[in-house]
């Protein structure tokens, strides 16, 4: 009754939820009502039942609440284990790395853009088995890679590597 006497004094529309019995809840939605002559003859009362999306709704809060809690597991997980990730995309070239991979060589995320700019820093004796592993990777005569290599940094000194992938799609 307090909705209705509300819109019909100062003539805005009120929209709200209520819940009704244990798990089935409306949204209550109260206009004034307009002749066509111009004139407030009353109010509209509207309910619609939105059980389902609050359901919808609580299930996604859950859905993102573990999303997030599973990415701060993943992120202590690589602090603690020193791990950077990285995925390419062979067609596209596209390159995605963690930011600590380029950190850890001295560089800034966005200096290491390509496949191409972390080949360039492998230590030449390291080079051919780096690159023996990866094609046989990519051509399939491996189904993961396990290697160890020396990176070049960007003050010039190397550091040690250990890297282990697989191929997660293929376009054959």
């Amino acid at each position: 009754m307090e909705d209705l006497e509300n819109v019909l004094k100062v003539l805005v529309p009120v929209k709200r939820k209520i819940q009704l019995k244990d798990d089935q809840w409306c949204q209550l939605e109260v206009k004034p009502y307009q002749t066509i002559e111009n004139q407030i003859d009353g109010a509209v009362h509207v309910l619609i039942d939105i059980t389902e999306i609050r359901r919808y709704w609580r299930k996604q809060e859950e859905l993102i609440e573990e999303v997030e809690l599973s990415n701060k597991r993943m992120t202590l997980a690589n602090e603690v284990g020193k791990v950077a990730w990285w995925e390419w995309n062979y067609d596209s070239k596209e390159l995605i790395c963690h930011p600590d991979k380029a950190h850890w060589l001295g560089f800034k995320i966005d200096e290491l853009k390509t496949v191409e700019d972390f080949v360039q820093l492998i230590h030449p004796d390291d080079y051919e088995s780096a690159m023996n592993s990866m094609r046989n990777l990519l051509t399939g005569d491996s189904e993961a890679y396990d290697i160890r290599y020396r990176l070049r940094t960007k003050p010039g000194n190397y550091r040690f590597f250990h890297n282990q992938g697989f191929v997660m799609q293929r376009n054959r």
